[in-house]
């Protein structure tokens, strides 16, 4: 139809007719619209629309008129509309609308036209339509003529059919999708002329509609043509059957198929990847963040904006560089690049390189989204922290500058390597043959060759691995341990689809020269989980395997010169005991006039040698028992000790020492219930033994207060609180390490070994407590023994 008579079929139309641009916006009205209406084009308020018409919302249509928007025909039923509601002088009318879609070559939509059938006489007076019969059918059939033009003219197929399922019309694109002629089908029954649909979905939504009398709209495959179409069906109250307008959709169908493929694979190679990745929307909208993201946030993928990734994620101290970098980008169309921390799921932060590249529409040239990738760079960044301090060091000491700028040097060129090529080997073989596709230069470095295997087959003659374990290159042990090309872990990822995580393989590369590395394989698969490929990842771990077995031969010499040194004091200090219990004998029996009479000097010196003697045996009892503890031969009986009774016990034992030095002993009382998991001789030697350091370093006039307190978090702590000379702060660690005397300047009978208190935190730390010191100089010391509650 030519522009010229359709303008004359619009301009000269008898029906009321509309037309309207894609938001509902009125573009044109006809004589007929004025006429019916009492509306002019310039009397409609602006800025009105159909789509928010208040009228059309009341009755509940206006559902309808957006499908119509949407590219479907729809026919609204009845309907008074007062256009007074308009501009005040408008008429009201019964009348029935036939929304159509208008498309231009191309097939999109450009605007809808509405024609109205005036209904308002046959409404109100049943006479009258029954005396204008004629006119209205005139009326009808030339209302049906210009339906009848516009239905051929729309992209889309229709076809009528009356309530026993028979043709009362078809429009040429259904004659085109159908291959059939519209003669041979008008008046014939739809499901005599196309069995093969009987049973099919189109059939029950048929079915559906004719019965219940409301619209349905659904796609399905259809039986008829073979193909994807889309179908809307109404029904024609007027008829009692329906009218269905129907378009081949197989072709979006397909492409919707392909783009899920795509993601699909898209996703399982982002997650293979070691590496986060995300992708936004133009405006900065998260659409995927890959497992990575998960793993190392500890937070599932929400959609968010950058703006909150920034807030919730990025270190505050960064967060607006992120954000300014990243409107800059997007404002420019240039990379986006920015060095960040991200916080991890234990709640540190890692520095992370972030980078993305914008993604143009084809067509418009747009920026749609940005794919981008976080590159952990924290060991990076702490090499560069290095080098500046290196570079300070430098400027502030003339003597070490050639030294510090080598090293600089040094430095700047293993960052080079680090950013330019990343640790790990990556390498991607293809099914169902496995040819090497992909290698980096990471993996060239780590094999020595460049992975290009045509076939799993090929493997065990490309490369030779070998599992761990003894044997000597060449010897039959080694031999048995050699890789078959379906054992490496690739093979296994391409053939069975498996998963294998950090399997430890000693490889030969060309040269001869072997490297103990660690693979990790996962297939990679399609839409319908078949394995479309598999990636392998080899990290190079023979410098810390090496590494960790020097290491621990070191610690079990460590532990052996430990053993044995504890194994020579205690040896030593039984041979020193034997010949001190013979001289505390003989001076007891010289003190008791064995050898004669003994003189008031006599015995003066005899006190001093037991005296002696008394002291020494007490340094070597310290010794064996600091050995027991060492070499973890001390037994314990733990059980609930009652608090107040043990320092009953432990008052008992130092009060006399106490009043014999003119100090004051204070014992706090304790709850009698109160109770700790202790082992009960222990405990006692532990208290004495603090109790006893107080009374030695408190001068006469002092107080010592022995107290406990039950703690909230399930321990009690018990107290030795001195008036004494105190313990500088810079001793207040060392004094429990064994041999340690911190006033050497004090009474120097008083000292012992220096291992009282080493001993002491050892029987402490092994019940399960510990043993702390607070302490000012001159103004005394308070030692807490902290112990598990019973």
């Amino acid at each position: 139809m030519s522009a010229d008579l359709a303008r004359a079929l619009f301009e000269h139309s008898p029906f009321s007719t509309v037309v309207y641009d894609r938001d509902g916006r009125i573009v044109a009205v006809n004589a007929a619209f004025e006429k019916l209406f009492g509306l002019t084009r310039r009397t409609i308020p602006p800025g009105y629309s159909v789509l928010t018409d208040p009228q059309l919302e009341a009755a509940g249509y206006l559902p309808a008129v957006r499908r119509a928007f949407q590219g479907e025909a729809v026919i609204l039923p009845l309907v008074f509309y007062d256009a007074a509601a308009l501009d005040g002088v408008g008429r009201s009318s019964w009348t029935q609308g036939h929304f159509l879609p208008m498309r231009d070559a191309t097939g999109a939509l450009t605007g809808v036209a509405l024609m109205h059938v005036d209904l308002t006489e046959r409404v109100e007076s049943e006479e009258a339509r029954r005396l204008s019969e004629e006119r209205l059918l005139a009326q009808s059939e030339l209302a049906r003529a210009q339906v009848t033009a516009t239905l051929e003219s729309i992209g889309d197929a229709f076809y009528a059919i009356d309530a026993d399922f028979r043709f009362t019309y078809v429009n040429r694109q259904a004659e085109a999708l159908w291959g059939r002629a519209r003669e041979t089908l008008l008046g014939r029954h739809y499901w005599t002329e196309f069995p093969q649909a009987v049973g099919s979905e189109a059939y029950r939504q048929h079915l559906v509609v004719m019965r219940e009398r409301r619209p349905a709209h659904f796609e399905a495959v259809s039986p008829v043509i073979g193909r994807w179409v889309e179908v809307s069906l109404y029904p024609d109250d007027a008829t009692g059957g329906l009218a269905c307008y129907f378009r081949d959709i197989t072709e979006r169908k397909a492409a919707e198929a392909a783009l899920r493929e795509s993601e699909a694979r898209f996703r399982l190679m982002a997650d293979a990847v070691p590496q986060i990745v995300w992708i936004t929307d133009d405006q900065g909208r998260t659409e995927f963040f890959n497992r990575q993201w998960t793993a190392y946030t500890g937070a599932a993928f929400d959609p968010g904006t950058a703006a909150q990734i920034a807030a919730d994620y990025v270190h505050p101290d960064d967060a607006a560089i992120t954000l300014e970098r990243f409107d800059e980008a997007r404002r420019t169309g240039r990379v986006f690049e920015v060095e960040h921390r991200i916080r991890s799921a234990a709640g540190d932060y890692r520095w992370f390189l972030v980078r993305a590249e914008p993604y143009r529409d084809p067509d418009t040239g747009e920026i749609v989204r940005w794919f981008g990738g976080s590159v952990d760079i924290h060991d990076r960044k702490q090499a560069e922290a290095e080098r500046e301090r290196l570079l300070a060091a430098e400027r502030s000491a003339r003597a070490e500058a050639d030294s510090a700028r080598a090293t600089a040097v040094a430095n700047e060129r293993r960052l080079a390597a680090v950013i330019a090529h990343l640790p790990i080997g990556v390498t991607f073989a293809e099914a169902p043959g496995g040819r090497h596709s992909v290698s980096n230069p990471a993996a060239v470095a780590i094999w020595g060759v460049v992975p290009a295997s045509p076939a799993v087959d090929a493997y065990s003659r490309d490369f030779v691995g070998f599992r761990p374990g003894p044997g000597a290159p060449g010897s039959a042990e080694e031999r048995a341990r050699q890789l078959a090309s379906e054992e490496w872990p690739l093979a296994r990822a391409l053939v069975k689809g498996e998963v294998v995580r950090d399997e430890l393989t000693e490889i030969e590369r060309p040269d001869g020269t072997r490297r103990l590395v660690s693979l990790s394989a996962a297939p990679v698969r399609d839409a319908d989980g078949r394995v479309d490929g598999a990636l392998v990842t080899t990290v190079d771990v023979t410098e810390r395997e090496r590494l960790l077995a020097d290491a621990q031969a070191a610690r079990r010499e460590a532990e052996a010169a430990n053993r044995a040194k504890s194994e020579f004091l205690a040896v030593m200090s039984h041979e020193l005991r034997t010949p001190l219990n013979a001289i505390g004998g003989y001076a007891e029996l010289l003190e008791m006039g064995i050898r004669g009479p003994v003189t008031p000097q006599q015995r003066e010196d005899l006190a001093r040698i037991q005296r002696s003697q008394r002291h020494l045996l007490g340094l070597i009892n310290e010794v064996l028992n600091y050995a027991k503890v060492e070499m973890g031969v001390v037994h314990y009986d733990l059980a609930d000790v009652c608090v107040r009774d043990v320092l009953a016990a432990a008052e008992g034992l130092v009060a006399p020492q106490a009043r014999a030095k003119g100090l004051v002993l204070t014992v706090t009382d304790s709850p009698a219930d109160l109770s700790v998991h202790a082992d009960a001789d222990k405990l006692r030697q532990i208290l004495v033994n603090l109790l006893s350091n107080a009374i030695k370093f408190t001068d006469t006039g002092g107080r010592i207060v022995l107290s406990c307190e039950a703690s909230s978090d399930g321990t009690v702590r018990l107290r030795v609180r001195d008036t004494g000379v105190g313990i500088p702060a810079d001793k207040l660690e060392v004094i429990f390490d064994p041999f340690v005397q911190v006033r050497s300047d004090l009474t120097r009978t008083a000292e012992g070994a220096g291992l009282g208190l080493a001993i002491s935190r050892d029987l402490a730390r092994d019940m399960g407590g510990d043993l702390t010191v607070e302490s000012t100089t001159g103004a005394g010391s308070t030692f807490t023994l902290t112990l598990q509650r019973a």
